[in-house]
């Protein structure tokens, strides 16, 4: 957006902004200024991002408690998708805050009290939507580590079966191994075997 005097311009690269700007049309925005017009904008932008992170978060419940009842298929790529769309909100977030510490900053002397007041309340609505996004990624953490310990304990029941089954044909092997060099024309059956047996 470029602000400057009575004059306010958006652009958009997608055709998100038009919807935003027919919602806002819906809504009583007679008598307000442009400051206000723009941060009207703004809380509109992350107005149901509370219920959207919500939704993630319910998703990624629902990951977790697959993964505690089952190994679930392709779930590396499940968890990076979720991965890059937390970033991608984390980032989006981060450049919200600084934009409304910005406009608190008030360089320009362009905004009332009020105005300042309002940018500051969406800072704050920013930060915590940010911190939100933060724990999610957390989160997406540790079910990464659930599943990587998961995957620990089925490789310890594989390679507790392999030894139990190593041990059972070990004597057998032992066994087979002894017997099956025994044979008359052996010289050191008389002379050394008793020697190599001890």
């Amino acid at each position: 957006f470029y602000q400057k005097d009575s004059t306010l311009i958006l652009i958009s690269e997608t055709g998100e902004l038009k919807h935003y700007l027919d919602r806002m049309r819906n809504d009583s925005m007679k008598g307000c200024t442009l400051n206000q017009f723009l941060l009207n904008f703004f809380e509109l932008l992350i107005a149901e991002d509370v219920l959207y992170l919500q939704k993630l978060e319910e998703r990624l419940n629902r990951v977790e408690e697959m993964l505690l009842s089952r190994q679930p298929e392709h779930f590396n790529e499940e968890i990076l998708r979720y991965r890059k769309k937390l970033s991608g909100l984390h980032s989006y977030y981060e450049q919200l805050m600084n934009l409304g510490d910005l406009m608190q900053a008030n360089i320009s002397q362009a905004l009332t009290r009020e105005e300042c007041a309002g940018w500051q309340l969406y800072a704050g609505r920013s930060e915590r939507l940010h911190d939100h996004v933060e724990m999610l990624r957390e989160y997406l953490l540790q079910l990464r580590e659930l599943y990587q310990s998961q995957i620990e304990v089925q490789q310890n029941k594989v390679m507790t079966f392999l030894t139990i089954v190593t041990t059972i044909f070990l004597p057998l092997s032992l066994l087979v191994g002894w017997y099956g060099m025994n044979f008359e024309n052996m010289p050191e059956l008389t002379h050394g075997y008793p020697f190599v047996i001890g």
